[in-house]
């Protein structure tokens, strides 16, 4: 395998891997969100009633589902 060729399949790899997403939703359903291979928000949705709480509770709440 040639440097181009090996570049072409670093680039291929590098593309599948910008692909991958995970998800997960609050144990109270109102966040739902997506992440990128880096931990990366790419989505999130919140539920109409995720400040019912106040703003500091949601907050808490984005923070634990993404960690």
């Amino acid at each position: 395998m040639n440097s181009s060729d090996r570049a072409a399949e670093i680039a291929r790899i590098n593309a599948k891997l910008a692909e991958i997403r995970g998800s997960i939703r609050s144990r109270d359903g109102s966040v739902h969100i997506e992440t990128d291979v880096a931990g990366r928000i790419t989505k999130i949705w919140l539920a109409d009633y995720a400040m019912d709480d106040g703003p500091d509770h949601l907050a808490k709440v984005i923070a634990d589902t993404h960690r």
